[in-house]
């Protein structure tokens, strides 16, 4: 029955764009709420922001170790990366596995990879973890489009860049292994580059659904 006045609005505005503002406010106000209430509020936040970088980056395990390639993982870099690899339309599949050879790719040339994603062996090959997720952030935030196409009683699922590429958060070194998997990978449809990650000695020793050790990345096929 009532409008609320612009500073209202605003606020409304930026909890909406920013869902992980909640939090701050909801620990800012802590005296305002019993543990019951604060453990219930914050278990709803958690629910609501299963799709947010914030949560995203909660989750992450700051171990260094072969699974990540012993490097800190970086939003950044994986947002970009993603936004580089769809500045043409890609189907997803092919872009989880270019994601796998830019990641791994890095690992044989420099010793680290460079996202810090682990990888996990699936029916077509490498996947990075939690792919689902960060995908779906994009989308919200229009960093990305995703098409899903039928055709022949099968879905494609695309997707293309939507937003400006910041090239700024890699060094020269690591562009040039995202240029070298792009080059390497241009005239591969879906099906010749998840059969190509299928003869990787990392695809055939590691069991289905298990982490992918960086280690195997030594004996990466040749580019």
């Amino acid at each position: 029955n009532s409008i609320p006045n612009d500073i209202y609005l605003i606020t409304i505005k930026t909890i909406i764009d920013n869902p992980d503002v909640i939090k701050n406010i909801i620990k800012a106000n802590r005296e305002r709420f019993s543990d019951k209430e604060y453990n219930k509020i914050n278990n709803r936040i958690k629910e609501a922001l299963s799709n947010n970088y914030s949560s995203f980056l909660e989750e992450r395990d700051t171990e260094y170790t072969e699974l990540n390639g012993y490097t800190d993982f970086s939003i950044e870099k994986l947002v970009n990366i993603i936004k580089i690899l769809s500045k043409d339309k890609i189907n997803k599949t092919k872009l989880l596995k270019e994601m796998f050879y830019v990641d791994f790719r890095s690992y044989y040339e420099y010793s680290c990879s460079i996202t810090g994603l682990e990888y996990t062996k699936y029916q077509f090959g490498p996947v990075p973890d939690d792919f689902e997720n960060i995908l779906q952030e994009m989308v919200r935030r229009g960093d990305i489009n995703y098409e899903v196409k039928y055709k022949d009683g099968y879905e494609k699922h695309i997707i293309f860049n939507n937003s400006k590429i910041d090239e700024s958060v890699f060094i020269k070194e690591e562009l040039d292994i995202i240029n070298k998997v792009i080059n390497k990978f241009k005239d591969y449809n879906v099906k010749e580059i998840v059969d190509y990650s299928h003869q990787e000695k990392a695809f055939i020793e590691t069991n289905f659904r298990e982490k992918i050790s960086y280690e195997y990345a030594l004996d990466l096929k040749d580019f």
